[in-house]
């Protein structure tokens, strides 16, 4: 994760005066002083840090303590909260003691760890989205591989942390600690002598935008699209595929109607299709808005560094801002696939635990019976109705 907005060496070359005054350095440069719009930073993260930690404590403590009851989505909900909590309470606090401080003060050592944990919070907030979008997908369009979810679901957790580690450990070789050329004993933690030239740096931090925002977001708007172009026909002709895969034979897939004996089938379709397609959109532009300001003003510093600085300082910081705050976002939207509201998750929280909690009580409501005709017999199956919400599968 980059701020452009740091002193970079872009914005310490062409000065040849030592500025040792107050004056001079305002003058050279106004990144190296406290002044107003470092205290609206300030005060924004705090409000930020408050809101990511109401949000994700409680959804934290409530999957912990439910942690016995084996669901895909919960696992991947209480990995969802470990990374906003690393962006909660080790990003954000971090943010706040360098901004007050102004420089860095901690030494290198803590300057690439930092760096590090930064990146690293927010790719894992990522891939672990990608891996809720793709289970969701599996869920629905798959239904019956059910023999596999459970493994598949702790691979793509293991592959999460994985390639989101791998992702983040550059930091420590482009990060180091190091003296402004201009403004006497002030340190910053930059890239400023790693990269040889302007074009290397660049590419850098643009590839690792790719990974954080360009490839989640694809991913994300495919699996909704697919769930919900799904969701639709089957509503409309009123017809499942399922398939059968017996003693390892071929995998034969199938179309059945859904019997309409009951008349509520219909309604539990309609009412699904119109939710499934709300929560898609909610869920593809809450990424996008949470992202893509923070995206346009990294992409800005690197195509036009001139036109970006001079943006209003206020505006500049706030859209740099915007990608801390989908660690507000995510509890409030990936939690409601429990269909539970805030007065609910806190008595999770601190209220001995039931035998059955909502979420296998409407897993279990959800399961539909069909009838599967094969070779002039039938064979009754239970499986997880497919045109159930995506988001409270199981």
């Amino acid at each position: 994760m980059t701020n452009a907005s740091r002193v970079t060496d872009q914005n310490w070359s062409g000065v040849e005066k030592l500025a040792v005054t107050e004056a001079e350095i305002a003058e050279i440069c106004p990144e190296c002083m406290f002044n107003s719009e470092s205290l609206v930073s300030i005060i924004v993260y705090s409000i930020l840090f408050v809101c990511a930690a109401v949000g994700n404590v409680p959804v934290f403590l409530s999957l912990i303590r439910n942690r016995h009851r084996k669901s895909r989505i919960k696992l991947m909900m209480l990995h969802l909260a470990i990374a906003d909590l690393i962006v909660t309470f080790i990003f954000i606090p971090t943010e706040i003691f360098w901004v007050m401080m102004v420089q860095w003060k901690a030494g290198d050592l803590l300057c690439k760890i930092f760096q590090v944990v930064r990146a690293f919070g927010p790719y894992l907030s990522s891939t672990i989205i990608i891996c809720i979008s793709l289970d969701r997908y599996f869920a629905v369009l798959h239904p019956l591989k059910v023999h596999d979810a459970q493994r598949r679901g702790k691979i793509m957790i293991a592959l999460a942390w994985l390639v989101s580690l791998s992702w983040s450990l550059p930091q420590a070789v482009v990060y180091e600690v190091d003296g402004h050329p201009v403004v006497k004993d002030f340190y910053q933690c930059i890239t400023f002598n790693f990269f040889s030239n302007a074009p290397q740096q660049r590419v850098y931090v643009l590839f690792g935008l790719v990974l954080q925002y360009g490839i989640p977001l694809l991913i994300i708007i495919w699996c909704y699209s697919r769930i919900m172009l799904a969701i639709c026909q089957r509503s409309q002709d009123g017809e499942l595929a399922t398939s059968r895969n017996t003693n390892n034979l071929r995998v034969q897939y199938r179309q059945v109607r859904l019997r309409r004996s009951d008349p509520r089938n219909a309604e539990c379709i309609n009412r699904t299709r119109n939710r499934t397609l709300r929560l898609t959109v909610v869920i593809v532009l809450t990424f996008f808005w949470c992202w893509t300001p923070y995206v346009t003003m990294v992409v800005w510093y690197q195509i036009d560094l001139d036109g970006a600085t001079k943006i209003n300082g206020y505006l500049r910081n706030a859209l740099f801002m915007f990608a801390v705050s989908n660690s507000c976002v995510n509890p409030l939207l990936y939690g409601s696939y429990a269909k539970s509201n805030w007065t609910n998750v806190f008595k999770k929280c601190f209220s001995p635990r039931k035998e059955e909690n909502e979420i296998d009580g409407h897993i279990s409501n959800s399961r539909q019976t069909i009838i599967i005709a094969s070779g002039g017999s039938s064979h009754r199956s239970k499986i997880i109705y497919t045109g159930s919400d995506p988001n409270q599968l199981d």
